[in-house]
């Protein structure tokens, strides 16, 4: 997409790479934001899932990964995610209806990714606790929350302006 804003940040590209004391630093901020009460975190590919990996080591909850590909096992959940830059499948395996579920992301851009798996979490029957990101960058999330039903929150909100970064919190 022409008009998409592009930044480039260990946490959301794995570029430069990412240091540990960076992820330790992000993972306890979204810490903070977690629900007292939760089953298990959802994170889709790829940048989530470092994410998810080091919450999931913190808090000892489980996390699903929602994949690119499909791998054709039973009760295989198909969504489409559309972003600001691209469109594609993702396919999530183990999601259970009951199921209290925290989406955790790098970055929201659009809301596109989220929205989707809000969706595949009410076809599971899943329940959508909570959506934590590590970075907001310039979206109504509070909008967002409204139309998927649940809070979602952001450790920082950065805006792309003239091809700058600004980091606002």
């Amino acid at each position: 997409m022409r008009d998409y804003d592009y930044f480039v940040h260990p946490i959301t590209d794995g570029i430069p790479a990412v240091d540990p004391s960076l992820l330790r630093e992000v993972v306890a901020a979204m810490r903070t934001h977690l629900p007292p009460a939760f089953d298990l975190f959802l994170a889709p590919e790829a940048m989530g899932l470092p994410l998810a990996t080091a919450l999931s080591l913190e808090t000892g909850h489980p996390f699903l990964v929602a994949r690119k590909r499909a791998y054709g096992l039973p009760g295989e959940i198909i969504i489409e995610q559309r972003t600001g830059y691209a469109s594609a499948s993702l396919h999530i395996v183990g999601l259970s209806k009951g199921d209290r579920v925290v989406i955790v992301d790098d970055v929201i851009s659009t809301g596109g990714t989220i929205r989707s798996l809000a969706e595949a979490c009410r076809r599971a029957g899943a329940v959508l606790v909570k959506v934590v990101a590590a970075i907001n960058k310039d979206h109504d999330i509070d909008a967002l929350g409204k139309a998927i039903g649940a809070p979602v929150a952001a450790v920082s909100r950065v805006r792309v302006v003239g091809g700058k970064v600004r980091v606002e919190a």
